[in-house]
């Protein structure tokens, strides 16, 4: 695969470890479901990438390993009726939007910011959208959190995140925004909470 690729570029170096991050959601497994499936699945990926000159760029990570975690409080979730079964038409924020509580789901979760060396990750429990990723890059940047990669769909599922104006948008992503944008708020806070942390320790 791909690790014994990297490895055979690099004189003398030990096989890395490859970690997979799916950049689109949908089913990426092989329906044959098998390690050898698995196997040839690397083969071909490792040989497209080389193709591809993906591993022409490769540079040294920095040492060290640092993790840090935070709980989040999201908020009780709902079922939006205007997001989910009206016209789906844009609204004004602050409008009316009743909304069938859904206590039994899942309220607290976890997020983690990862740095391996000089590479720095933030997980994201759901879904978040791309503006949502983009603010959450830039609020951890102003933490000293340089370069950040958002790692949605990490550690836990509960569905789609998005800001205050996409929530009155009303888009499939708003029906779907079971905390509304109040918690892609909260898990941005404890982003903040546990970078600021961080950095005073």
């Amino acid at each position: 695969g791909i690790e014994d690729l990297i490895a055979a570029r690099e004189d003398g170096a030990a096989t890395p470890v490859v970690l997979y991050l799916n950049g689109a959601v949908g089913d990426v497994g092989n329906p044959e479901r098998s390690v050898a499936a698995v196997e040839r699945d690397g083969r071909t990926f490792a040989s497209q990438a080389e193709v591809a000159g993906v591993l022409d760029d490769l540079r040294p990570v920095g040492e060290g390993i640092r993790l840090a975690r935070e709980e989040v409080w999201l908020g009780l979730p709902g079922f939006s009726f205007r997001n989910c079964l009206g016209k789906r038409k844009p609204r004004e924020p602050g409008s009316i939007d009743p909304r069938l509580p859904m206590p039994l789901m899942q309220q607290r979760t976890h997020v983690s910011a990862v740095s391996i060396g000089d590479v720095n990750m933030l997980t994201w429990p759901g879904e978040p959208s791309v503006q949502v990723g983009y603010d959450t890059q830039a609020l951890a940047a102003s933490r000293g959190f340089e370069d950040p990669w958002v790692l949605g769909l990490t550690n836990d599922y509960l569905s789609y995140f998005t800001t205050e104006p996409e929530y009155y948008q009303g888009h499939y992503d708003s029906c779907n925004s079971l905390y509304r944008w109040r918690g892609t708020e909260r898990i941005q806070s404890a982003i903040t909470d546990m970078l600021s942390k961080e950095k005073n320790e």
